[in-house]
């Protein structure tokens, strides 16, 4: 496995069509600049860090996959206190060149831009994917929760004042 940072790793599609007889792994972290950069990116308070391992599999059809980990710093929907989220989502990515693309699948499949996949790109891409869009934390109650019981529902006498 090769190690680097995320936004220096760029791949050219020669390379991975071509040199690539077999999958090739990559495990990426993040530097503290980049993790500036995502958490300004993708509006969280702060990235402690970011890693991913990735396996390119070579083929007209190239195909990323990876696993991210992260810890992020958010801010509770429900409280507005912050606390940090922990993060492991797995991905996979299809890529392939615009002349190669099949017009017979279901599958979203990027194209290929000037030869090269950015996989920094790929792993920001996919981390701001996996974020929970309503961060909760953890312990804190919702009180807009269905409970179950008619006292806890805004409207729940609405029918009564109704008849009135």
């Amino acid at each position: 496995m090769k190690k680097s940072e995320i936004f220096e790793k760029k791949m050219t599609l020669d390379v991975v069509v071509a040199g690539l007889k077999a999958p090739q792994g990559y495990v990426l972290e993040a530097s503290e600049q980049e993790l500036i950069s995502l958490a300004k990116r993708f509006d969280v308070e702060k990235i402690h860090y970011l890693k991913v391992n990735l396996t390119v599999y070579p083929n007209d059809i190239v195909r990323v996959a990876g696993k991210i980990k992260a810890l992020t710093r958010r801010q509770c929907v429900l409280s507005l206190e912050s606390f940090d989220e922990k993060m492991t989502e797995d991905f996979e990515v299809l890529y392939a060149e615009s002349d190669k693309l099949p017009s017979d699948t279901d599958e979203i499949i990027d194209v290929i831009d000037k030869g090269r996949i950015h996989l920094g790109d790929v792993v920001a891409e996919q981390y701001g994917l996996a974020l929970n869009p309503f961060p909760k934390k953890p312990g804190v109650k919702n009180v807009f929760e269905d409970t179950g019981d008619e006292t806890q529902k805004p409207f729940a006498n609405l029918k009564q004042m109704m008849k009135k």
